[in-house]
Protein backbone atom coordinates (compact mmCIF):
# COMPACT_ATOMS: atom_id res chain seq x y z
CA UNK A 1 0.00 0.00 0.00
CA UNK A 2 1.58 3.50 -1.15
CA UNK A 3 2.20 5.89 1.78
CA UNK A 4 0.38 9.40 1.59
CA UNK A 5 3.12 10.97 1.28
CA UNK A 6 4.50 9.03 -1.74
CA UNK A 7 0.98 9.66 -3.23
CA UNK A 8 1.45 13.64 -2.36
CA UNK A 9 4.73 13.39 -3.62
CA UNK A 10 3.67 12.44 -7.02
CA UNK A 11 1.10 14.45 -7.11
CA UNK A 12 3.83 17.66 -6.97
CA UNK A 13 6.91 17.20 -8.04
CA UNK A 14 8.13 15.22 -11.34
CA UNK A 15 9.28 12.19 -11.57
CA UNK A 16 12.29 12.64 -13.37
CA UNK A 17 14.69 11.52 -10.38
CA UNK A 18 15.49 7.89 -9.98
CA UNK A 19 15.20 7.12 -6.37
CA UNK A 20 16.46 4.09 -4.84
CA UNK A 21 13.16 3.22 -2.65
CA UNK A 22 9.76 4.16 -4.39
CA UNK A 23 8.19 4.64 -0.77
CA UNK A 24 10.93 5.48 1.74
CA UNK A 25 10.35 8.39 3.89
CA UNK A 26 12.29 10.05 6.73
CA UNK A 27 11.05 12.52 9.50
CA UNK A 28 14.13 12.69 11.63
CA UNK A 29 17.70 12.13 12.23
CA UNK A 30 20.05 11.95 15.21
CA UNK A 31 24.02 11.03 14.88
CA UNK A 32 23.58 7.90 12.73
CA UNK A 33 20.32 7.26 12.53
CA UNK A 34 17.25 8.49 10.51
CA UNK A 35 13.78 7.77 11.58
CA UNK A 36 11.63 6.82 9.27
CA UNK A 37 7.72 7.75 8.93
CA UNK A 38 6.95 4.34 9.09
CA UNK A 39 8.10 4.53 13.05
CA UNK A 40 11.49 2.20 12.32
CA UNK A 41 15.01 3.19 12.70
CA UNK A 42 17.67 3.23 10.12
CA UNK A 43 21.23 3.41 10.55
CA UNK A 44 22.77 5.61 7.65
CA UNK A 45 25.74 3.69 6.47
CA UNK A 46 25.94 7.11 3.88
CA UNK A 47 25.97 9.68 6.04
CA UNK A 48 23.63 11.93 4.25
CA UNK A 49 25.01 10.67 1.11
CA UNK A 50 28.43 12.05 2.60
CA UNK A 51 27.02 15.08 3.82
CA UNK A 52 26.73 14.72 7.50
CA UNK A 53 29.96 13.56 8.64
CA UNK A 54 29.19 14.52 11.95
CA UNK A 55 26.34 12.75 12.20
CA UNK A 56 22.27 14.24 11.84
CA UNK A 57 21.67 17.29 14.21
CA UNK A 58 24.84 17.50 15.57
CA UNK A 59 24.81 19.88 18.57
CA UNK A 60 26.97 21.96 17.45
CA UNK A 61 26.44 22.11 13.15
CA UNK A 62 22.75 22.89 14.68
CA UNK A 63 23.74 25.52 17.24
CA UNK A 64 26.20 27.39 14.46
CA UNK A 65 23.45 27.12 11.75
CA UNK A 66 21.44 28.34 14.08
CA UNK A 67 23.38 31.37 14.71
CA UNK A 68 23.89 32.05 11.35
CA UNK A 69 20.08 31.70 10.55
CA UNK A 70 19.51 34.21 12.92
CA UNK A 71 21.69 36.78 11.71
CA UNK A 72 21.56 36.69 7.51
CA UNK A 73 20.28 33.14 5.80
CA UNK A 74 21.60 33.50 2.52
CA UNK A 75 22.87 36.68 0.30
CA UNK A 76 24.91 35.74 -3.27
CA UNK A 77 28.01 36.71 -3.38
CA UNK A 78 27.94 38.36 -6.24
CA UNK A 79 25.55 40.42 -4.91
CA UNK A 80 27.72 41.51 -1.41
CA UNK A 81 30.24 40.29 0.35
CA UNK A 82 29.90 38.53 4.04
CA UNK A 83 32.24 37.51 6.69
CA UNK A 84 31.25 33.90 7.22
CA UNK A 85 32.12 33.09 3.57
CA UNK A 86 35.47 34.88 3.87
CA UNK A 87 36.23 33.11 7.13
CA UNK A 88 35.49 29.57 5.86
CA UNK A 89 37.30 30.56 2.61
CA UNK A 90 40.24 31.52 5.00
CA UNK A 91 40.29 28.34 6.98
CA UNK A 92 40.03 26.28 4.19
CA UNK A 93 43.49 27.93 2.85
CA UNK A 94 44.88 26.99 5.83
CA UNK A 95 44.85 23.25 5.16
CA UNK A 96 44.67 22.76 1.33
CA UNK A 97 47.94 21.66 0.41
CA UNK A 98 47.85 24.36 -2.34
CA UNK A 99 49.95 27.34 -2.37
CA UNK A 100 47.49 30.58 -2.31
CA UNK A 101 44.69 28.37 -2.74
CA UNK A 102 41.04 30.19 -3.55
CA UNK A 103 37.57 28.96 -2.27
CA UNK A 104 34.19 29.01 -4.57
CA UNK A 105 31.80 28.00 -2.34
CA UNK A 106 28.93 26.30 -3.72
CA UNK A 107 25.72 24.68 -2.08
CA UNK A 108 25.65 20.90 -4.19
CA UNK A 109 28.43 18.93 -5.67
CA UNK A 110 26.67 19.52 -9.61
CA UNK A 111 27.21 23.23 -8.85
CA UNK A 112 30.55 22.81 -7.43
CA UNK A 113 31.55 20.56 -10.43
CA UNK A 114 29.68 23.33 -13.31
CA UNK A 115 32.01 25.79 -11.43
CA UNK A 116 35.06 24.09 -11.70
CA UNK A 117 34.11 22.63 -15.50
CA UNK A 118 33.30 26.29 -16.26
CA UNK A 119 36.82 27.76 -14.59
CA UNK A 120 38.37 25.01 -16.21
CA UNK A 121 37.54 26.09 -19.48
CA UNK A 122 37.63 29.88 -19.16
CA UNK A 123 41.41 29.94 -17.69
CA UNK A 124 42.34 27.65 -20.38
CA UNK A 125 40.44 28.06 -23.09
CA UNK A 126 40.71 24.78 -24.03
CA UNK A 127 36.53 22.99 -24.17
CA UNK A 128 37.32 19.62 -23.39
CA UNK A 129 37.00 17.53 -20.28
CA UNK A 130 37.77 13.92 -19.61
CA UNK A 131 36.03 12.20 -16.87
CA UNK A 132 36.40 8.46 -15.59
CA UNK A 133 34.38 5.51 -16.23
CA UNK A 134 32.25 4.94 -13.31
CA UNK A 135 32.51 8.13 -11.74
CA UNK A 136 29.16 10.52 -10.12
CA UNK A 137 29.59 14.09 -10.58
CA UNK A 138 26.03 15.28 -10.24
CA UNK A 139 23.14 15.55 -12.25
CA UNK A 140 23.11 19.00 -14.10
CA UNK A 141 23.59 18.77 -17.36
CA UNK A 142 27.06 19.62 -17.79
CA UNK A 143 27.76 17.29 -14.36
CA UNK A 144 25.84 14.75 -15.95
CA UNK A 145 27.76 15.29 -18.77
CA UNK A 146 30.70 13.66 -17.30
CA UNK A 147 28.73 10.88 -14.75
CA UNK A 148 28.97 7.70 -15.72
CA UNK A 149 28.14 5.57 -12.48
CA UNK A 150 24.76 4.47 -13.71
CA UNK A 151 23.98 5.04 -17.22
CA UNK A 152 19.98 5.54 -16.38
CA UNK A 153 20.77 9.20 -15.32
CA UNK A 154 21.41 9.78 -19.17
CA UNK A 155 18.17 8.70 -20.61
CA UNK A 156 15.78 11.38 -21.90
CA UNK A 157 18.84 14.52 -21.76
CA UNK A 158 21.34 13.16 -24.50
CA UNK A 159 23.13 14.91 -26.47
CA UNK A 160 24.78 15.93 -23.57
CA UNK A 161 27.85 18.25 -24.05
CA UNK A 162 30.15 18.36 -26.34
CA UNK A 163 33.96 17.80 -25.49
CA UNK A 164 33.12 15.34 -22.78
CA UNK A 165 35.39 12.80 -22.86
CA UNK A 166 34.78 9.42 -20.84
CA UNK A 167 37.79 7.18 -20.15
CA UNK A 168 38.92 3.68 -18.16
CA UNK A 169 41.30 4.31 -15.72
CA UNK A 170 43.98 4.04 -18.13
CA UNK A 171 46.80 6.34 -18.59
CA UNK A 172 47.52 5.17 -22.62
CA UNK A 173 43.85 5.60 -23.48
CA UNK A 174 44.06 9.03 -21.57
CA UNK A 175 47.30 10.05 -23.67
CA UNK A 176 44.72 8.63 -27.10
CA UNK A 177 42.57 11.62 -26.34
CA UNK A 178 44.13 14.13 -25.38
CA UNK A 179 47.00 13.50 -28.67
CA UNK A 180 43.76 12.94 -30.88
CA UNK A 181 42.39 16.47 -29.26
CA UNK A 182 45.41 18.28 -29.57
CA UNK A 183 45.65 21.53 -27.15
CA UNK A 184 41.76 21.48 -26.95
CA UNK A 185 41.78 19.38 -23.51
CA UNK A 186 41.55 22.00 -20.06
CA UNK A 187 40.70 19.73 -17.62
CA UNK A 188 40.18 15.76 -16.31
CA UNK A 189 37.88 15.34 -13.31
CA UNK A 190 38.27 12.19 -11.11
CA UNK A 191 36.32 10.57 -8.21
CA UNK A 192 38.70 8.89 -5.84
CA UNK A 193 37.03 6.99 -4.13
CA UNK A 194 33.93 6.27 -6.00
CA UNK A 195 30.17 5.37 -4.48
CA UNK A 196 27.77 4.57 -6.98
CA UNK A 197 30.16 3.38 -9.20
CA UNK A 198 32.51 2.03 -7.00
Amino acid sequence: MKSDLLKRFKKVCPQVLGRYFEDFGIKSGSGCYVYGTDDKTYLDLSSGIATCVTGHCHPEVVDAASEQVNKLIHICIGVALYEPYVKLAEEIRKIVPIRNAQSFLCQSGSEAVEAAVKLAKYATRRPGVIAFKGGFHGRTLGALSLTTSKMKYRDGYEPLLQNSFIAPYDIKVVEGIIKANKGKIGAAIIEPMQGEGG
